[in-house]
């Protein structure tokens, strides 16, 4: 009944092989032909029945749930992700098929999951597969009690994963602090109520973008207790919140006056590239000021000397002239460098100025805060060389129209 069972469910037909001291004594896919033929069979002689699956595309079964997680047992936990992500990848999971031979999974939508969540296990494993993820899985198996319960396994320490930064190399335990770490097989055995109660830790931290203030406050919390196993109870959860409530209400005026110091400094910023920018504008428009005072100073003293406005650009004035620009072409070039190499260094400063709030802000408001419009805008025109060129370019044609003049003797 139970080999019945097994082949009526398995994706095609099987191929049922019995052998007998490797001699051939059946083959064939007929399950009623097979135990027919063991009864005939001499038990004293080696007996051997082959049974030959073929798996259909987009589909895996697994027919012995024990074999199948001792297989997976024996790997560290970077390379029992990656079976998991290959046998059970996301992609071909929807429903299950199940008895107390095998289970069966097929092709399923991708589940999404928190960005910052697959970030971190990406860095530790190489992967994208999360607790959320792992979590899923147990609920689709959850009539099969040993499947369940591995995956019960690996949930509890990805999500130490994912709440710990510091390591042991080899993976064998994750520090809560500096002095007090958590060994992988304390979470490994945990039981069935512990790791729900974990998971609702990890789950909490992750809700929303204050995970990291959360993961210290849990790693604090864990680290001052007695046994990590133990700490694991209905009273965690709410204890880590009254804690995060306590550290927002001290840290509130913190943040308040973190929030007044980054203004001030932006106003301050602001000022300073404004500054800046008047400063480039005024020798642009001083270079191109003075030279048109020269051009019109050398027309009225050429005009007073010979009583009449002839031959104004001689070879001498041509020279001197072209000479003067070349010098303020040169001057306006290193205005420019100066004004970019400042602005330049204003970014910097901005930017390490921001990594001193780091721990107060998050990072979308942290970059929201350093990068209104008003400041990006300001930063661009400090940063442009539209007027630069423009100025340039008058020169370049001042110069060319005081030698086209001088050619024309006037």
């Amino acid at each position: 009944m139970e080999i019945n069972n097994f082949c009526s469910n398995c994706d095609k037909d099987v191929v049922m092989e019995l052998l007998s001291d490797d001699y051939l004594e059946y083959r064939g896919s007929c399950p009623t032909n097979l135990i027919e033929h063991l009864e005939l069979v001499d038990f004293n002689e080696d007996i051997t029945v082959k049974i030959n699956l073929t798996k259909s595309i987009d589909t895996c079964k697994v027919y012995d749930s024990v074999a199948f997680t001792k297989y997976l047992l024996k790997l560290d936990i970077s390379n029992q992700i990656k079976q998991i992500s290959s046998y059970f990848n996301e992609g071909h999971v929807v429903r299950l098929n199940s008895n107390s031979n095998f289970t069966t999974f097929i092709k399923a939508n991708r589940v999404i999951h928190t960005e910052q969540v697959i970030n971190i296990v990406n860095d530790e494993l190489k992967s994208s597969i999360t607790p959320y993820y792992i979590n899923w899985l147990i609920n689709v198996y959850v009539h099969d009690e040993v499947l369940s319960s591995y995956f019960e396994r690996v949930r509890n320490i990805l999500s130490l994963i994912c709440i710990c930064e510091n390591k042991e190399r080899d993976f064998s335990s994750y520090y809560l602090s500096r002095d007090n770490a958590v060994d992988i097989d304390e979470v490994r055995n945990l039981n069935s109520l512990q790791s729900n109660y974990f998971y609702q830790v990890f789950k909490w931290i992750f809700e929303d973008d204050n995970y990291n203030l959360k993961r210290s406050i849990v790693c604090n919390i864990l680290s001052i207790q007695a046994s990590f196993p133990e700490s694991l109870n209905k009273n965690l959860l709410p204890l880590l919140k009254s804690n995060l409530n306590i550290v927002f209400k001290d840290n509130f005026d913190s943040y308040i006056a973190a929030k007044s110091s980054v203004m001030d400094y932006l106003f301050e910023l602001s000022t300073r590239l404004s500054e800046e920018i008047n400063n480039n504008k005024s020798s642009l428009n001083n270079s191109l000021l003075v030279i048109l005072s020269f051009f019109f100073t050398s027309v009225v003293f050429t005009a007073i000397d010979k009583g009449k406005l002839e031959n104004i650009f001689t070879y001498e004035v041509s020279v001197l002239s072209s000479a003067f620009i070349l010098c303020s072409m040169v001057y306006l070039t290193f205005s420019q460098i100066e004004t970019e190499n400042a602005t330049d260094y204003y970014d910097k400063q901005k930017v390490e100025f921001m990594t001193k709030y780091n721990t107060v802000f998050s990072q979308e408001e942290l970059s929201d805060l350093f990068n209104p419009p008003s400041i990006q805008d300001v930063f661009i025109r400090a940063k442009s060389r539209t007027m630069f060129y423009i100025y340039q370019s008058i020169l370049l044609f001042l110069t060319i129209l005081i030698w086209y003049l001088h050619y024309l003797n006037l």
